[in-house]
């Protein structure tokens, strides 16, 4: 995962090049409310081509050291086509380490003025996710877990996400945006150790079936420029998680929340610097996983 990150890492900010030789065309055009392109939000799509990049990393994070990224395409304001590098299913321990992601997301109706934009989206996993938590991640982070008897346990899991996207501007300088979707999750519990019986054999258990869960997706977000220099954006949104049963100790699918703050400074060039602050709350045993992101970004149009 750390060497796609690198990847793409070098090819964002070689695009970066090519950005510098752009005159700055944001500080005089109406704002489009894409303020960060780190946040899932669906947006309208631009008119014309644009292409559109982000890069950012976590250095306050002790838990992990990975690099996130976006790169997408805009087509004629009708169709944009993304991959990305970033978080979306949360472990039971709290933590959300970045995978790769492809999404789809095609315009129906144009943004116009105060009239809402109305797009359809497709977003899945490139491959799945497998974790591992040993005895000490299970002792720091879920003690009562640990303390019924659970000492190892690894599962594989990835996700889909389908829905219908709203975006309107009820000013020049605010921009919100509202998505609701379906979203599946398909895990699949593998080796695990037991200490206790608990209705379960006492040491290792053999992977079990694979199963799969159907939730409800839902994202909320505003975006404002009240200086010509500066952004914020704000989101609050539905967020996949593997948790691990208080009474069956099993594995399980769930629904969780996520919520982020953000500022966003434009550079005279076509670059923005993006600082923001996000929070992952996945159940009631956990507290919240807390990450602050700095990165840069831009918009490259062709046409």
């Amino acid at each position: 995962m750390q060497g796609k990150a690198a990847i793409l890492s070098a090819i964002l900010f070689a695009a970066a090049h090519f950005s510098f030789a752009q005159e700055s065309s944001d500080n005089t055009r109406r704002f489009t409310g894409v303020i960060s392109p780190f946040l899932d939000h669906h947006t309208s799509i631009s008119e014309g081509y644009a292409l559109h990049w982000s890069v950012a990393y976590a250095p306050y994070d002790k838990k992990t050291n990975f690099a996130y990224g976006n790169l997408s395409l805009s087509i004629a304001g009708l169709l944009k086509a993304s991959f990305s590098h970033d978080g979306v299913i949360g472990a039971p321990t709290g933590l959300m380490e970045p995978i790769d992601l492809l999404a789809l997301q095609l315009q129906i109706v144009q943004q116009r003025e105060q009239l809402p934009g109305v797009s359809v989206f497709l977003k899945t996993m490139t491959d799945k996710e497998t974790r591992t938590l040993y005895g000490n991640d299970l002792f720091t982070e879920l003690r009562e877990i640990y303390f019924r008897g659970v000492s190892t346990i690894s599962y594989d899991a990835r996700t889909t996400v389908a829905g219908v996207s709203l975006s309107t501007m009820p000013l020049d300088e605010l921009s919100i945006n509202a998505s609701l979707g379906v979203r599946e999750i398909v895990w699949k519990q593998k080796w695990a150790h037991y200490r206790t019986g608990n209705d379960l054999p006492t040491g290792w258990v053999s992977p079990l079936a694979e199963r799969t869960n159907l939730g409800i997706d839902w994202s909320v977000s505003a975006a404002a420029r009240p200086l010509q220099q500066l952004g914020v954006i704000a989101e609050i949104s539905s967020m996949p998680y593997a948790d691990i049963d208080g009474t069956s100790l099993l594995i399980e699918a769930r629904m969780g929340y996520a919520g982020t703050i953000g500022i966003c400074y434009y550079l005279p060039l076509s670059l923005r610097v993006d600082l923001y602050d996000r929070w992952v709350l996945a159940s009631s045993k956990q507290s919240a996983y807390h990450q602050v992101r700095l990165g840069i970004s831009s918009d490259i149009q062709f046409l």
